[in-house]
């Protein structure tokens, strides 16, 4: 019989447990490692809570207004684009990108040759396929104009 002492603090408590063997049953087989584990791991209680936090704490940007000295720089530039863009010119655009799921957006800055100037949608449309809108464009920088003037 074994012997439970009471006595938390007790050094000896189980001292009768240490050298038994290990239990194996006769009607169940083994459970693997693998399988032994996933029985602790962490499960989501509330499905899409995670998610749902991290899309809360993600951050967006307004839209920049321009101001109309700003505005006709920029107008400059795509007119200097529309004169040179049969040269596929290297073309750098920092653009405002909408979020699809918040109010705002996020502002990224490309370099790709430009392939196709479309006034009467108001896009530029790159080497790779991608299209950026001139409505949001807020800075661009075109390498091959500047080098031309000097």
């Amino acid at each position: 019989m074994r012997r439970v002492s009471e006595n938390p603090n007790d050094p000896h408590r189980y001292d009768d447990m240490l050298n038994m063997e290990h239990h194996v049953s006769g009607t169940h087989r083994h459970m693997s490692m693998a399988k032994r584990a996933a029985q602790f791991a962490p499960f989501a209680a509330l499905e899409g809570y995670e998610a749902s936090i991290i899309e809360t704490a993600r951050r967006t940007q307004p839209r920049i207004e321009l101001s109309e000295g700003e505005k006709e720089e920029l107008s400059e530039k795509v007119t200097g684009l529309q004169k040179i863009i049969r040269t596929c010119p290297l073309v750098s655009v920092t653009y405002f990108e909408e979020d699809e799921t918040k109010s705002g957006g996020q502002y990224l800055t490309i370099e790709k040759k430009a392939v196709r100037l479309d006034l009467y949608n108001r896009q530029i449309l790159f080497e790779d396929k991608s299209i950026v809108n001139l409505d949001d464009i807020i800075a661009m920088h075109i390498p091959a104009l500047e080098n031309e003037e000097e």
